[in-house]
């Protein structure tokens, strides 16, 4: 069976095959170390092999439809990584090398687009992106659904950017 080859969106190896993906062959140890159950194996090895100027554009494409989730999420993500960094600091990290981990790597595109892949029914793309960015997040879709065997093109939708943050307070600041 031939893995699904995407049109527009871009692979730092496209020659990994299906069998692959799902045992996470393009992973690095830094990867690898964030991996908290076997389900993750292959969405983190499907995102650590998209360019980071794809990851970018995908995530910026997206909105999040239940912020309390998302920021919950979130905080469970920056609190393993701030682990994993003072493990290879060998200290509690400060807010300083924190932020400093996050502005050097890809961190905060790889989490939105772990995020889709992990609660496809809570995000949704906005409706003033670009076409080209509208088929990069459905190449990302279809390929995350050709490898790990799940539809998320029925779950994720398109919204009008004014409805998606209907439920905010007055006082709320993006």
């Amino acid at each position: 069976m031939e893995l699904f080859r995407p049109v527009h969106l871009h692979l730092r190896h496209p020659e990994l095959t299906l069998e692959e993906y799902r045992s996470g062959a393009a992973l690095t140890p830094d990867h690898r170390r964030i991996i908290t159950s076997p389900h993750e194996l292959w969405q983190i090895g499907l995102i650590a092999n998209i360019p980071d100027f794809h990851q970018k554009r995908i995530g910026l494409a997206m909105t999040m439809l239940q912020f309390k989730h998302y920021n919950e999420f979130q905080l469970g993500w920056v609190h393993r990584e701030k682990y994993f960094l003072g493990q290879r600091l060998g200290h509690e990290p400060t807010e300083l090398e924190l932020a400093d981990d996050f502005m050097r790597t890809s961190i905060p595109q790889q989490y939105r687009l772990a995020y889709l892949l992990q609660h496809p029914e809570k995000v949704a793309l906005r409706d003033n992106v670009r076409p080209y960015e509208s088929r990069l997040v459905d190449d990302f879709l279809q390929l995350a659904e050709f490898i790990g065997g799940v539809c998320y093109r029925h779950q994720f939708k398109r919204v009008r950017l004014d409805s998606a943050f209907k439920d905010l307070p007055e006082d709320f600041i993006i």
